[in-house]
């Protein structure tokens, strides 16, 4: 699910570099490079800045998440349970590791 940014509060504040760098390199680097760039990241060394600024980089990881899961009715209590595919492949395995992770 996006999330609607003409929805939430602009927010006037100015993201520290360290965190604008970081948000930048999660946005634009490929996916295949994704993995690598997360496994670097170990401790937040990145200051802190408000919510709102991560917005595209939730809704990046938010897709990522997204395709590898399908929902399916559960007769019995018709809750919705989030089933993984495609996570034969090592990579994609990887990449929900980290993504969750963090």
């Amino acid at each position: 699910m996006r999330i609607d940014k003409s929805k939430c509060k602009k927010i006037l504040t100015e993201v520290p570099a360290s965190c604008r760098g970081l948000i930048t390199k999660l946005k634009t680097c490929p996916e295949s490079e994704l993995v690598n760039t997360l496994k670097e990241i170990t401790v937040w060394e990145y200051g802190k800045c408000e919510l709102y600024h991560w917005i595209d980089v939730l809704d990046r990881f938010d897709a990522i998440l997204e395709r590898v899961a399908k929902p399916e009715a559960s007769p019995p209590n018709e809750m919705m349970i989030y089933l993984c595919r495609k996570l034969e492949e090592k990579q994609s395995k990887h990449l929900v590791y980290y993504v969750l992770y963090f």
